[in-house]
């Protein structure tokens, strides 16, 4: 990855000592330039064409509708994480122990969780193709989840709509399976973070999950500061 240089330094100087060749460097305020150097000192930067210039205005566009979405998926992990734990534990994040039908809420919120996740991690585009996908941040990240697919008509139905198909053919998705669904989910968000190294977005989510630990604003505690979020 380039450097990135403060607008005083891509006038003056390139990040490397290097003589008489091009170099790619980034700064805050040209983007990424291939410039022509002499020495320590930048002679040369190349005006982009029409064309070229167009290119890179429509990636900055898609490139940050992607850093906004970030917050939007550290969040859904971080519900995902805490509702697993509430599930599997059967206690709320002080350790008290869920009353009905709190615990009925509490499962059809990680259900819900699960396959939020799960289209996530296999990149389902959705009926208007406007989801928020992981190969949108690491190039061809695809990861197998063959519980989430084993369980996934089971929470379909247990989610919505009302069908028979809950008379015919239930299947109780019971503490064992939660608990593979848990695993499986959490082993593909660590695979995904892994692919993010180095990349443009690694440091934006590192971010976000700082922050969703962190205390809001006024210093009240988040509710997720227990949660296993890397």
């Amino acid at each position: 990855m380039p450097a990135l240089m403060p607008s005083s330094e891509l006038e003056r100087k390139p990040p490397f000592g290097v003589v008489g060749r091009n170099f790619l460097v980034e700064c805050e305020v040209h983007g990424l330039k291939i410039v022509q150097v002499e020495g320590h000192h930048i002679t040369n930067i190349p005006k982009k064409s029409k064309k070229q210039n167009e290119s890179s205005a429509t990636k900055t566009a898609e490139d940050k509708q992607r850093f906004d979405a970030i917050v939007h998926v550290v969040h859904e992990y971080a519900n995902f994480v805490s509702s697993a734990g509430m599930v599997l534990s059967g206690c709320d994040v002080e350790g008290v122990p869920f009353k009905p039908p709190i615990n009925t809420h509490i499962s059809h919120a990680f259900f819900l969780n699960c396959r939020k996740l799960a289209d996530f991690f296999q990149n389902k585009p959705g009926p208007k193709n406007d989801d928020v996908r992981a190969d949108h941040y690491v190039t061809g990240f695809k990861t197998a989840l063959p519980v989430s697919d084993h369980w996934r008509d089971p929470i379909d139905k247990q989610l919505a709509p009302i069908t028979y198909a809950r008379d015919r053919n239930a299947r109780e998705i019971d503490g064992p399976a939660c608990e593979a669904l848990y695993r499986e989910l959490r082993g593909a968000w660590r695979e995904f973070r892994n692919g993010l190294v180095g990349g443009l977005y690694e440091a934006e989510f590192s971010n976000r999950v700082s922050k969703r630990k962190g205390p809001s604003a006024d210093g009240t505690p988040s509710e997720f500061r227990l949660c296993d979020l890397d």
